[in-house]
Parts: C-alpha cells; sequence; structure tokens
C-alpha cells in the first residue's frame, strides 16, 4: 500500500491513565502496520498512555474538556474540541473507547461525515452497579452511541451473547482483548525492584498476592483486603497483598488498611510503569471485580503463570474454567474469596501444588487463544 493510500485512523478515549481500555488503545495503535495506516489518539488529560504513545512516535490530540464524570458544560465544549481535532486529522476511520468518549465522538464524527465510526465497548457502563435511574439513562446514551456508530465491537462473547440494545444485533463483531508477548522480569529481581531488604526479608516466607487492577468502586478491591484479613487472622502462614496501580478509591482503601491495623500485611505501592513485568514475583492473582469486559490484568497474570482468583461475572468465566485455569468467585461474597485463598495456599502432598497446575494450565490458554496479532488481523478486518 502506497504511502498516499494510507488509511488514516483516529483513536478516541476519555482518560489517559493506563487502565485496560487505555491499553487496548494503546496496543492498537501502535500495533497496526504503519505502511497501511497514519494513527492519532484524541484522549484528556496527559497521562501515562500519553507518555507511552509519545515514545511510541504516536501523534496525540488532547481533549481539555473531557472527564469521566458528567457536566453539561463540558460535554459541549468537548464537542467542539474533538470536533476541531477531526476536521484537522481528516480520520478515514474514528475508534471509540469508553463510554463518554463514544456518545461524544460519534455524534461528532457522524455531524462531520467520518467515512467509518466504531466503538468498542470494553463492558457496558450499564452492567455496573448504580441506581435504577443512572443505569437507564447510561442505556439510552450507549444505545444513542451504537445507533450512530457504524460497527461496535464487542470483547468478551458475554458481551456479544447478551448486550440488550435493540436494532443493532447485525452492528456487534467479537474480537476480545488480546496480549503482546510480555518480557516478565525474574521473580527475585522483580521483588528486589519492587521493595526493600526489610520488606523483603519480613515477608520471605508468605504468600504473595496482588491485585492490578485500577482503584475504582467496580474493581471492588476492598472485598479482596477484607477476604486477607480474615484469612490472616486464622493462619500461621500469612498472606501479603499488594495492590500495584492506582485510582480514585486509593485513599478509601488505605484508609482502611490502617483503621484495620493491616499495615504490616497489605501494601500500595501507585502507579508501577510496565507492572506487569513484575507480575512473577507473586504467587496469587486476584481480581474481586463487580463488572467487567475482558480484562486485560487477568490475562497478564495468565501469561505470567500466576494461579487467579477472579470473579464469575462478564468475560471472565471465558478465561477461567473454575477448578482448571483457575478459582471463580462471588465478589459479594467474602468468604468465596478467603476459601479460594486457602485452596492455592493449603499445604498439599503433591509433587506440584495447585497454584503451579492452575498457573500452568492459564498461561496455556492465554497464550494460544489471546494474542495480539489474532486481535490486530480481525481488527482491521473491520476497518475495510
Amino acid at each position: 500500500m502506497q504511502q498516499n493510500q494510507k488509511k488514516r485512523i483516529l483513536f478516541v478515549i476519555t482518560k489517559s491513565n493506563y487502565g485496560g481500555a487505555q491499553r487496548y488503545v494503546h496496543e492498537l495503535a501502535t500495533g497496526l502496520p504503519h505502511d497501511e495506516y497514519t494513527v492519532a489518539v484524541a484522549c484528556g488529560g496527559n497521562g501515562p498512555l500519553v507518555t507511552k504513545l509519545h515514545e511510541a512516535g504516536i501523534t496525540v490530540c488532547e481533549v481539555p474538556s473531557f472527564q469521566r464524570d458528567i457536566s453539561i458544560g463540558k460535554e459541549f465544549k468537548s464537542l467542539f474540541e474533538l470536533g476541531k481535532i477531526i476536521r484537522t486529522f481528516h480520520p478515514d476511520i474514528v475508534h471509540l473507547n469508553s463510554s463518554k468518549a463514544g456518545g461524544t465522538g460519534a455524534l461528532v464524527a457522524r455531524i462531520l461525515g467520518v467515512p467509518k465510526i466504531i466503538f468498542t465497548a470494553h463492558g457496558w457502563a450499564f452492567w455496573e452497579d448504580r441506581s435504577l435511574l443512572w443505569r437507564s439513562l447510561v442505556w439510552l446514551f450507549s444505545w444513542i452511541t451504537a445507533l450512530l456508530a457504524h460497527t461496535i465491537i464487542v470483547v468478551s462473547r458475554f458481551e456479544y451473547d447478551r448486550t440488550p440494545l435493540p436494532f443493532l444485533r447485525k452492528k456487534l463483531v467479537y474480537i476480545p482483548t488480546a496480549l503482546p508477548h510480555i518480557t516478565f522480569i525474574e521473580r527475585e529481581d522483580a521483588r528486589k525492584k519492587l521493595y526493600s531488604e526489610s520488606i523483603l526479608t519480613k515477608h520471605i516466607r508468605d504468600h504473595w498476592l496482588v491485585a492490578t487492577s485500577e482503584h475504582n468502586h467496580n474493581k471492588n478491591l476492598l472485598c479482596a483486603i477484607r477476604a486477607v484479613a480474615t484469612f490472616n487472622q486464622t493462619h500461621a502462614k500469612k498472606i501479603f497483598f499488594t495492590l500495584m496501580s492506582d485510582g480514585d478509591e486509593r485513599q478509601l482503601l488505605e484508609r482502611y488498611v490502617t483503621e484495620h491495623n493491616l499495615n504490616d500485611t497489605i501494601a500500595f505501592t501507585g502507579y508501577v510503569p510496565d507492572a506487569r513485568t513484575y507480575l512473577k514475583a507473586f504467587d496469587i492473582f486476584i481480581l474481586p471485580s463487580l463488572k467487567e469486559g475482558m480484562p486485560y490484568g487477568l490475562l497478564e497474570a495468565g501469561q505470567a503463570g500466576l494461579a487467579c482468583i477472579a470473579s464469575n461475572v462478564g468475560g471472565i468465566p471465558e478465561v477461567i474454567e473454575s477448578g482448571r485455569t483457575g478459582i471463580l468467585i462471588d465478589p459479594r461474597n467474602d468468604a468465596s474469596v478467603v476459601a479460594a485463598l486457602e485452596f492455592f495456599t493449603e499445604d498439599t502432598p503433591r509433587d506440584l501444588p495447585p497454584s503451579y497446575l492452575y498457573g500452568k494450565e492459564l498461561e496455556k490458554k492465554v497464550s494460544a487463544e489471546y494474542t495480539l496479532d489474532r486481535m490486530i488481523t480481525t481488527t482491521k478486518a473491520v476497518y475495510m
């Protein structure tokens, strides 16, 4: 394909942190063949996503009025900001991500006559645990967004089978989230990079548990903290739990840990660049989410060969076959989390413990079924 025949793609996403939707944008923006596509990304803020895109030589256009919470004034302003970016970049394709960017972007792209508008639903927002009125309004705006888009990509079979948006079935395309090959830091080196010698010595005989999800309501991390506290009250060999991320609920979680005297066994690292490369420092991964699409963190832990505990919601059961590739838990029942922790930490006469066996089975599944090459190839077919 010649230079003048390159397709111009504008990815649009609300925030520039580095959660699952942002990783998806980064993987596509940097993974698409440069001889076939000219890529730019429009987003709010100046977070880690922007840094990573700049490092990869990708054009980034800031939308200053993008913010996750709804504000009428900001909504109108973001329409004009995004419209200016589209008129300047002249995309053949606008690829929208996240509910807010999706609604704004689909409307502006339609008004400006963009030939192809694609919206990726990273788990529909109306599944969130909120009031009926809030979910009804979000459902309505999601439906309008889907009507305005030409194609809707869903990242899990769950969403493909259960998306409750009438008259739009033919627009749906299932393309699961996927990973590139990750170069992991080996166990001891990863631990040394994350923690001081005193902490390593203190927890050398503990079970190491990690969560890498953003600290927000949907990720339900307080459930995991409570479960670890319960486990440690009744077991001589403790769990050392690391929350390796950041988010709106971090202060709430840290306050709970301090008030319940849990600082000895629960640690917060904040945002860690390339956090996934440190996963081999740990024994077990936990994702107690209330809502999910197809979570990157789970796939990354699977590629690292970790034993995984995750909620029986969204696309997670497509990855975790409970009793074989991990343990599924009820995110509203702390006892189910405690039971899963006990299963993976119990002393066993077997040569290979369940945590190792389950981790290896999950590693094989993720490596075979969730590859970046496959995601890029199937996404390119949507761009045609």
